[in-house]
């Protein structure tokens, strides 16, 4: 039976990194620019403005954040699962949950067996050795 081992890369490829680069950058860009013509506006009211200048900021700081994230995620990538970085990153392997396909498929012989059985196509004995070599199947 195979090993049910497998890898699972919970990060951006290299090329979803420069596209995650230039999209942070560009909506710093647009967030900022957008931001100074809003706040250079009169507003007699101070708490929109306050309320605009926190959100401008929470704005700015996502977008660095998502520059910072992409540009270590890209300089990292070396596309092989047992690299340290990679690993810190989120690679990781886990294991795959029994098939239910190989457990009906499992079901089916022994029902066939009990099937050729029943209708005296085997002997006792053939049934018993080839029930004991189903049993010992991995499922």
């Amino acid at each position: 039976m195979e090993d049910k081992k497998r890898t699972a890369t919970v990060r951006p490829s290299r090329t979803g990194s420069v596209i995650g680069i230039i999209a942070a950058v560009l909506f710093l860009v647009f967030g900022v620019t957008f931001f100074s013509v809003v706040l250079s506006e009169n507003t007699s009211e101070g708490g929109l403005r306050v309320l605009i200048a926190m959100f401008g900021l929470i704005w700015v700081t996502m977008c660095i954040v998502g520059i910072i994230y992409h540009t270590r995620n890209f300089r990292s990538w070396s596309g092989s699962p047992n690299d340290p970085a990679a690993t810190s990153l989120g690679v990781f392997e886990y294991e795959l949950a029994p098939d239910k396909e190989n457990s009906a498929d499992f079901e089916a012989k022994l029902r066939k067996l009990d099937g050729l059985k029943k209708d005296s196509l085997i002997t006792e004995e053939e049934y018993k050795e080839k029930r004991r070599e189903i049993m010992d199947e991995k499922w």
